[in-house]
């Protein structure tokens, strides 16, 4: 089953968006769901993904959100157009709500604006992508003939409102990590980030390379940790497949923070 420390990774981190403004879609900003308990019923072989969709659809329910759907596939002439995340009902308005978690890296040098510096650790996926994804495709998916006729058959009216349950842990430069924020929201940056060629910068005693599934916690380190050279031995294979990890590492106070080591 999934682990509290995960769970409570999600839970802390923020809605990337304060409000929204600029943005083409309305955001989700119920923040009476942050007070929600843990359940170990989440299933641990899903991808982290899919668990977090769990842990959403878990706190919603603890806050008197009622689902008229979750994840209906939408399949036309056995071909799948996409996937509905959730219809959920509360106070009798209903609200089709489509639900990410991400994580993101800042890099000026990528695109003109705000919105186009923040890109995936492995340079294949960005915030802007995302954000058109939502604007041209998963939000219309639900004004499709193929969508009508599938709630139509399931007696479901087509919801008035959309919005989106939008989280992410972002990463700056560990260099140079002084960044202005106008659309995102500040308290989102859970780390740093430094390319391979940097590393030598890190004057620290330890580190400690988390699993995938680990990424979303707060960095608690179960064992020791190990010197930058043995970290570099683990990385080295990552890097050459064009992956960022993410490590844990130790600073001189003691504690822990979250830096990903880039191959870029």
């Amino acid at each position: 089953m999934a682990s509290l420390n995960e769970y409570l990774g999600f839970l802390n981190t923020p809605f990337l968006f304060v409000d929204s403004e600029g943005l083409p879609f309305e955001i989700f900003n119920d923040v009476l769901i942050h007070k929600s308990t843990f359940s170990g019923n989440i299933n641990n072989n899903l991808r982290l993904g899919n668990r977090v969709e769990q842990y959403v659809f878990q706190q919603l329910r603890n806050n008197g959100y009622k689902f008229i759907i979750e994840n209906l596939q939408i399949i036309a002439n056995k071909n799948t157009l996409g996937e509905l995340d959730c219809i959920i009902e509360k106070n009798n308005i209903q609200i089709h709500l489509e639900i990410v978690f991400k994580f993101y890296l800042y890099n000026s040098s990528v695109g003109q604006s705000e919105l186009e510096h923040w890109i995936g650790p492995n340079k294949k996926d960005s915030l802007i992508e995302k954000i058109n994804k939502l604007k041209f495709h998963q939000l219309p998916l639900l004004y499709t003939p193929e969508t009508t006729e599938i709630l139509t058959n399931l007696s479901i009216a087509i919801p008035k409102t959309q919005q989106v349950f939008f989280k992410a842990q972002l990463f700056v430069p560990y260099l140079s990590p002084q960044i202005s924020f106008k659309t995102i929201n500040p308290d989102c940056v859970s780390g740093f980030y430094i390319s391979i060629q940097d590393v030598n910068h890190l004057k620290v005693n330890e580190f400690y390379l988390p699993s995938k599934e680990e990424w979303i916690e707060t960095p608690n380190p179960n064992g020791n940790g190990f010197e930058l050279r043995e970290l570099l031995q683990k990385v080295q294979p990552l890097h050459k497949n064009e992956k960022s990890p993410m490590c844990w590492m130790k600073e001189k106070s003691g504690s822990w923070i979250k830096l990903f080591i880039t191959w870029w």
